[in-house]
């Protein structure tokens, strides 16, 4: 076991008395099942630093999957992951699996996964992540959805079929160009979240691909498409693509800032029009 020294943390009530441990590196072996992520029996000399069943408990370690095995199986891994801010999973090599189900959680720390396709698959929430795909990512059932949170970043080539929501100011980078959110949506929730084109897709490209260009329209197509609140995307209405830094960004357009000309009254019309009646006041009283 290689132990890198980072900062000492305490170990949750899970263990059965606390203790200062530093965060280790722990590869996967599946000894126990070879199924689940949370049992610490899969993982080379795990018992040391972590309860049996780690499952909801902050582990700031850094797990590595590099062999061949069913991590998740066929319903997935459930529950929260929780990577204690500084730890972090790394899923390449040889390791051919790897599935969530929708209600897993992973959050407060990092990722790399070798791919995000064929039985790789992604659902449910990471929350405060940095995670990178070492491909791209296909939401395999229209009806599965990943929610970005709390400034979570994804970098992938592309990120299709399904709903992916983005929210608490996360980002999603696409490195690829062409048909990048095939048959799926992006759902930008806030103003604060964004997706930032890095393979160099221009503006113009983006809103002809992209954007429906009618609130009311919420279909989608080959070339996939983005939402905002729940509604169609229309450039300068409820979102701005724009460049920056020389890379094409999107951001959704405050809904106030959307309608304020429409329900903030004309204050300034009541004052030139009592300004007219007073001086007209001024002109009878005269004659």
């Amino acid at each position: 076991m290689k132990i890198q020294q980072t900062a000492p943390f305490i170990l949750g009530a899970a263990c059965a008395c606390c203790q200062f441990v530093s965060a280790a590196t722990l590869q996967w072996t599946g000894k126990a099942d070879g199924l689940s992520l949370h049992h610490s029996a899969n993982w080379h000399n795990a018992a040391q630093v972590l309860p049996e069943n780690f499952k909801n408990v902050p582990a700031p370690h850094h797990f590595v999957i590099d062999r061949p095995d069913q991590v998740g199986g066929e319903n997935g891994i459930s529950g929260i992951t929780d990577l204690g801010g500084s730890g972090s999973l790394n899923v390449a090599g040889e390791a051919n699996f790897f599935r969530l189900s929708a209600s897993a959680t992973l959050k407060n720390g990092s990722a790399y996964f070798k791919t995000g396709t064929h039985t790789f698959n992604f659902q449910g929430v990471w929350e405060a992540m940095e995670v990178t795909i070492g491909r791209g990512i296909d939401l395999t059932y229209d009806t599965q959805t990943l929610h970005l949170k709390n400034g979570s970043t994804l970098d992938t080539q592309w990120l299709a079929y399904g709903t992916a929501t983005l929210d608490g100011g996360s980002t999603l980078k696409v490195r690829g160009n062409d048909h990048v959110f095939n048959q799926g949506h992006i759902h930008l929730k806030d103003t604060q979240s964004k997706i930032i084109f890095t393979g160099g897709k221009s503006v113009d490209a983006v809103i002809q691909d992209h954007l429906s260009g009618n609130r009311s329209d919420t279909t989608t197509n080959r070339m996939g498409r983005i939402l905002v609140h729940g509604q169609g995307a229309v450039q300068g209405s409820n979102i701005r693509v724009y460049t920056q830094d020389g890379l094409t960004h999107v951001q959704a357009l405050d809904p106030s800032d959307e309608y304020r000309s429409i329900s903030e009254p004309n204050c300034t019309a009541p004052i030139i029009g009592a300004l007219a009646l007073s001086l007209a006041l001024g002109r009878r009283r005269q004659h």
